[in-house]
């Protein structure tokens, strides 16, 4: 144990940690102090950000919460060139799904999201449409889709499909594109599922199956041509990835910083590859 902490036990007069063979755990009064210290670390920072703001100086933490695919597909080159003009901000991301990254900002653990949904149903948030996703149909180079011009709906009965997870925004959102077509999930050969994006594409290149599936998720794998689009008639399904922030929250120069870079960015739908 450190000597600091020796040194804290002895100032307050209580032990604070415990140790039972190779297991150290807090006490009850060690729950406390590390409760309160978070707090400080906490004041801390917001006071780097409210001096930097009053300099109007891009520095300090930014927290962004966001979802895998955007985390992959988009975020690394948006970051790189808000990095190479803001060198001072401490930049962390928070991978998680919608309802999380909503928590994060509604209890103040995150600055911004950017999300694929602009279904809020909080008015404590604000979604501010960013680039547009659509939903497309992949399948691996060998399959003997691949090569045509199309394929209907109906088509996919008795093909093996890789789908998002239950409960997914994504999964919800393919139904209601096949619903028109008497088509529903539940009917089609579902062979496997994943809440991952990155699995869904990988299953597709292996030959599991084909996938419906955000563009922005596989623009790589489309790129290098380890998939290939089928086009699927009568399926136009496009969402928009928003910027989502609590109404209230105070826009710092980071962070107004990241929503100016961010419009610029949507404007020209130039997020990947760019």
């Amino acid at each position: 144990m450190s000597a600091h902490v020796r040194k804290l036990e002895r100032a307050i007069g209580e032990t604070l940690f415990e140790q039972i063979g190779r297991r150290v755990s807090l006490t009850p009064t060690g729950e406390i102090v590390y409760r309160y210290a978070e707090q400080v670390l906490g004041l801390e920072d917001e006071l780097r950000v409210a001096l930097a703001d009053a300099q109007n100086v891009c520095e300090g933490a930014l927290a962004i919460g966001t979802s895998t695919t955007i985390g992959i597909s988009v975020l690394p080159d948006l970051l790189r060139r808000y990095r190479q003009a803001h060198p001072l901000v401490r930049l962390q991301i928070r991978i998680g799904n919608f309802p999380e990254v909503a928590h994060g900002l509604l209890d103040g653990m995150l600055d911004v999201g950017l999300i694929s949904n602009d279904r809020i149903d909080d008015e404590r948030l604000v979604a501010v449409p960013w680039l547009e996703d659509e939903l497309m149909l992949v399948v691996e180079p060998g399959h003997r889709w691949a090569d045509l011009p199309s394929v209907g709906p109906e088509d996919l009965r008795g093909e093996s499909l890789v789908c998002p997870s239950a409960g997914s925004q994504l999964r919800a959102r393919i139904a209601e594109a096949l619903a028109p077509y008497d088509l529903s999930l539940e009917a089609l050969d579902v062979v496997a599922e994943s809440n991952s994006m990155i699995a869904i594409a990988r299953l597709v290149e292996a030959g599991i199956g084909v996938a419906i599936i955000s563009r922005l998720a596989v623009a790589d794998e489309l790129a290098q041509g380890r998939l290939r689009e089928v086009p699927l008639r009568g399926l136009d399904v496009r969402r928009p990835v928003c910027l989502l922030i609590h109404r209230d929250k105070h826009r710092t120069p980071a962070l107004r910083a990241l929503q100016e870079l961010l419009m610029r960015v949507g404007s020209g739908q130039s997020a990947v590859g760019s």
